[in-house]
């Protein structure tokens, strides 16, 4: 504690009448008392105490029992009590206090490698300021450490992306879909291609995109005739045929293996529509998805845009 502050108190008791004090140091010329460094002096006489600083820059006070107290905030925190590093306090009880790390600094997202071992403790905040998302650490057992996306999105607002043109090119790139998302919906707005082929929807994630293992199947229902059905594993089928695809199509994580199940359903001409259903194990977190001819076709109409929760 400031010796400054002590001398206030000091002056105040005196001024009261509390406190009589027999050092009077330099008061006389400078209006202030002065207070040499001390070991633990001895115990004072029965009814008193002992007021002094020791080389801690700390005030202590002495009974006659011989009992020593640090005046002034017993369970204070001290600058030497947490590191940059840390960056937190946490109380964990009366008096006790851990300093919790954090990384606010990060380019990438924290994965399961971010644990106790380096460090750091449930409640641990990392930011990414590369892509402006935030995470906590819940769990920090070694290697299999879970931090979770408190990031716009993450907690269940959907956010829309970016709609794209579908006017030129061969393949639609979502990227940048956050860890952790349990939605994805993709809607179509007038997408057409340059011929007949059909369209393939894939899931990616920070490796690539995934083009096998995937159970696909589309039925297409035209006016006037049977039902036609097609099956796709190296992608989610969707129809197009010479027409302007109208609709959706959602994504939906089933569990923590990257078990996706897709569903859609969308309009190709006024006489025809479509609807599609599958399954895909991917083998990390989704965070990009590509729709893409099957063929040599390419874009020429509309537009896509993907919302994600």
């Amino acid at each position: 504690m400031n010796k400054r502050i002590i001398l206030f108190f000091l002056t105040l008791a005196l001024s009261v009448g509390l406190l009589a004090i027999k050092y009077k140091g330099d008061l006389e010329t400078n209006n202030e008392v002065v207070f040499p460094d001390l070991t633990t002096p001895g115990n004072p006489v029965t009814g008193f105490n002992k007021l002094y600083f020791k080389s801690d820059d700390e005030a202590y006070s002495l009974n006659s029992g011989g009992t020593e107290k640090r005046v002034g905030f017993t369970d204070s925190i001290v600058d030497g009590d947490i590191s940059e590093a840390e960056g937190f306090l946490r109380k964990t009880g009366a008096g006790a206090y851990e300093g919790i790390k954090s990384n606010l600094g990060a380019t990438t997202d924290p994965d399961n490698n971010e644990d106790s071992n380096d460090g750091y403790a449930i409640g641990s905040i990392w930011i990414n300021v590369t892509l402006d998302s935030v995470h906590r650490a819940v769990d920090v057992t070694v290697g299999s450490a879970v931090w979770k996306d408190l990031s716009a999105g993450a907690a269940g607002a959907l956010v829309l992306g970016t709609k794209q043109a579908t006017t030129s090119g061969t393949d639609i790139d979502f990227t940048g879909i956050p860890a952790g998302v349990k939605r994805v919906m993709i809607s179509f707005e007038g997408v057409g291609l340059s011929g007949s082929n059909e369209m393939e929807l894939l899931l990616g994630d920070s490796v690539g995109f995934e083009t096998s293992g995937y159970v696909s199947q589309r039925t297409t229902i035209r006016s006037g005739t049977t039902p036609t059905m097609g099956n796709q594993t190296t992608g989610f089928l969707l129809d197009q045929d010479s027409g302007l695809m109208d609709g959706i199509v959602i994504l939906t994580r089933m569990d923590d293996s990257h078990l996706w199940a897709m569903s859609g359903i969308w309009r190709v001409t006024s006489s025809k529509h479509a609807f599609g259903t599958g399954t895909k194990t991917i083998s990390a977190e989704l965070t990009q998805i590509r729709i893409t001819p099957i063929g040599g076709n390419t874009f020429d109409a509309g537009s896509i845009n993907i919302m994600h929760e």
